[in-house]
C-alpha cells in the first residue's frame, strides 16, 4: 500500500506562503539587467535577456546566449540560459529557467522518514519576434512548463506570452502579458490557474548617457517600478531601481526594502552584469549575468 507522503521544508512553506499558486516562480524576474533597474523590464530590446520577459525584446539582439543566475530566499536558486539567432526582420530562439528548490525530507502520517526528495520548477520557453515597422516589433513565446514537490507531487502546464515594443526616437512604450495558458498534468483534485501577469512600461531617454524606466504591472494586484539606466563609459552602465513588488514582499517597513541596483561591463565580446536587491525581512538577493 503507498503510504501518504507529508513534507517538511522551509523553503517550501516560504515559497507557498509568498507564491501562493504553482508555477508562479516563472513571475520572478531572473537576469542581471532586470533585476537591476527593478524588475519587471518591460521596454527592454535587442537583448537575449529578455526571452522570459517581453519576447518582443529579443529582436535583434546584441548576443546570441545570456547565462542568468539568482539567489532567492533560503536554499532557494533559479538559473536561466537563452539563445536567439537573428535573421533579416525576425529573430527566434529558446530559453530555459531552472528553480531550485533546496532539499526536503518527505514523511508519512506517522511521521516516519520516506527519503528526501531535490524538488525543483522548470520552465522552456520557444521565441519568435519579429520587426513589423521601423515603430513596430512584436514577439511570442510558447510555453511548457514542469514543477515537482515531491515524489507523488508534480504537474504540467502549458502557455503562451505575448509582447510588443513601439519605438520613437527618445521614448520606447512597451507591453506583455505571461502565462495565458492551462494546466496539463494536475497536482491535486482540480487544475490550478496559471499566475497571469499583465506589464507595460516605458523608457525616456533623458540624455545620451541616462534613461528612465518605469512599469505598472498587474498582478494578484497592481504593483510599480521605477529605474534609472546611466552608461559611465563605453565599457561600463550602472542601475539603480525601485520595486513596489519587491518591497510589498516584507513583514514590517525596513530601510531600502525593494531597492535595487547594478553594474554591467561591456566588451567587444560581450557583457557581465551584477545586480543585488533588497528584499526587506527576506535579506538582499543577488543576480549575475553573463551575455556573448
Amino acid at each position: 500500500m503507498k503510504k501518504k507522503s507529508f513534507i517538511i521544508s522551509a523553503s517550501i512553506i516560504f515559497s507557498f506562503n509568498l507564491l501562493a499558486t504553482p508555477y508562479e516562480l516563472s513571475i520572478i524576474p531572473v537576469g542581471a539587467q532586470i533585476s537591476g533597474i527593478g524588475g519587471f523590464y518591460t521596454t527592454l530590446s535587442h537583448s537575449s535577456e529578455a526571452v522570459f520577459l517581453n519576447p518582443a525584446g529579443t529582436f535583434g539582439s546584441k548576443e546570441k546566449y545570456t547565462l542568468s543566475a539568482k539567489n532567492y530566499v533560503l536554499d532557494i536558486s533559479l538559473f536561466s540560459l537563452s539563445y536567439i539567432v537573428n535573421a533579416k526582420n525576425f529573430s527566434c530562439g529558446t530559453g530555459i529557467k531552472i528553480c531550485n528548490l533546496g532539499e526536503i525530507i518527505e514523511m508519512d502520517e506517522n511521521a516516519d522518514t520516506l527519503g528526501k526528495t531535490l524538488p525543483f520548477s522548470a520552465e522552456i520557453a520557444f521565441n519568435y519576434s519579429q520587426k513589423l515597422s521601423p515603430l513596430f516589433t512584436t514577439g511570442a513565446n510558447f510555453k511548457i512548463f514542469y514543477e515537482k514537490l515531491a515524489r507523488h507531487y508534480y504537474g504540467a502546464a502549458i502557455a503562451i506570452d505575448a509582447g510588443i515594443l513601439y519605438t520613437l526616437p527618445k521614448i520606447i512604450l512597451g507591453a506583455y502579458i505571461k502565462n495565458l495558458g492551462l494546466t496539463v498534468k494536475k497536482f491535486y483534485q482540480q487544475r490550478e490557474n496559471l499566475p497571469l501577469c499583465l506589464c507595460v512600461g516605458a523608457e525616456y531617454e533623458y540624455s545620451n548617457f541616462t534613461h528612465i524606466i518605469a512599469n505598472l504591472i498587474s498582478y494578484d494586484k497592481l504593483y510599480f517600478t521605477i529605474g534609472l539606466k546611466s552608461h559611465l563609459s563605453p565599457a561600463f552602465s550602472v542601475w539603480i531601481g525601485y520595486s513596489s513588488f519587491l518591497s510589498d514582499l516584507r513583514e514590517a517597513e525596513l530601510p531600502f526594502s525593494g531597492i535595487s541596483a547594478g553594474i554591467q561591463a561591456h566588451t567587444e565580446k560581450g557583457k557581465l552584469g551584477y545586480s543585488v536587491a533588497n528584499w526587506g525581512n527576506f535579506g538582499w538577493m543577488h543576480d549575475i549575468s553573463i551575455s556573448f
